[in-house]
């Protein structure tokens, strides 16, 4: 069967392109009798990249000058003034006013900055090695307040703060410092704080919250550097605790050679002739 072949009129292949070219007309209509909005969206969207733009370079800039200000302070509080420093040798005390000094202007011209944070952080490492002891509470509660970049850092604040209190033989304050690390799912640094926690239960009385401490170092932190300081606490508070890879690993106890000969009770009949007499080994 044979197949006609549709031809399209001239009236429909024009159809198409003027239906297209409508649009376009339509498109320009209306882009030129709203010129003026088309034209303040374009030029917002200019302003508000341009100012995204501008305030990425300032931050990169202050991140920039705020890491170098706190670098020069961590040289001087590790005793190790910048290259090039023509000034004669001084005492440590005097490295760790410097280093306070770059700490303090680190905070004070880039408050915000990451670097800012670590500076006020070891701005109390500072004031503690010159036995500045309030001064280290007020920047370690400053680091803490301004919520701290990660829960290790966080844990080790909590855990200065703990000895910045101890040295003021303030030992309620050190036990809450002490004990916020609990609440830090992310410290690195419970194993120390709980043996420290230990000891300050000790030295106010607590006697059975100090033995929590240490058995928990024994029973969670089996590979800690504090494990057998904790042991032998247990052991002067008069506790035996078993060694952790006992507790997982248990040595099976060896049988004695001693034998006991069972005698047969009414219920059981008695071995025949020619049997071996049941025994139970210790």
């Amino acid at each position: 069967m044979a197949y006609k072949i549709r031809v399209a009129t001239r009236k429909q292949q024009l159809k198409k392109p003027d239906e297209f070219i409508s649009t376009l007309d339509w498109l320009g209509e209306q882009i030129q009798k709203r010129a003026k909005l088309v034209w303040t969206v374009f030029g917002l969207l200019v302003v508000i990249g341009a100012g995204i733009g501008a305030y990425w370079f300032y931050q990169h800039q202050q991140e920039t000058r705020a890491l170098a200000l706190e670098f020069q302070g961590s040289q001087y509080f590790r005793q190790q003034p910048p290259v090039g420093e023509k000034a004669p040798a001084v005492s440590k005390e005097e490295n760790y006013k410097k280093a306070i000094e770059q700490y303090q202007k680190t905070i004070q011209d880039y408050p915000g900055t990451p670097s800012a944070a670590i500076a006020q952080l070891y701005l109390g490492h500072a004031y503690m090695e010159l036995k500045g002891f309030d001064a280290a509470v007020s920047a370690y509660r400053s680091f803490l307040d301004k919520k701290p970049l990660n829960d290790i850092l966080a844990g080790l604040a909590y855990q200065r703060l703990g000895y910045a209190y101890l040295a003021k033989n303030d030992f309620e304050d050190a036990q809450k410092a002490f004990e916020s690390v609990d609440h830090l799912a992310g410290a690195m640094n419970k194993d120390q704080v709980d043996y420290e926690l230990g000891r300050v239960n000790e030295t106010l009385g607590k006697k059975e919250e100090a033995i929590k401490r240490y058995q928990e170092i024994v029973k969670q932190f089996s590979d800690s550097l504090f494990l057998a300081e904790a042991q032998r606490r247990l052991t002067a508070l008069g506790i035996t605790e078993t060694k952790p890879e006992q507790t997982k690993n248990p040595v099976p106890v060896s049988p004695s050679n001693k034998t006991i000969t069972v005698v047969p009770t009414p219920q059981q009949k008695p071995a025949q002739e020619g049997t071996s007499t049941p025994t139970e080994k210790k």
